[in-house]
């Protein structure tokens, strides 16, 4: 089991195909979704920016797509 504890949430990432790593939590602590009121996330895997986003923009429309059932 992969299981990554963030600040407001847990993430298991052990079905997905594209694993959780360093460039992702990065991108998503550096992205500014401050303003941002909608936010989509396609090819989504884990979630994890989706996710990260909702972390710090309670205000924001999230939409993610992810084709693949395991992830």
């Amino acid at each position: 089991m992969s299981r990554f504890d963030f600040q407001q949430f847990s993430l298991d990432d052990s079905g997905c195909g594209m694993k959780l790593c360093t460039d992702s939590v990065m991108l998503g602590a550096w992205a500014d979704v401050s303003g941002a009121r909608r936010c989509i996330d396609l090819g989504a895997g884990s979630g994890i920016l989706a996710l990260m986003t909702a972390q710090r923009n309670d205000r924001c429309e999230i939409t993610a797509l992810e084709i693949d059932p395991s992830s």
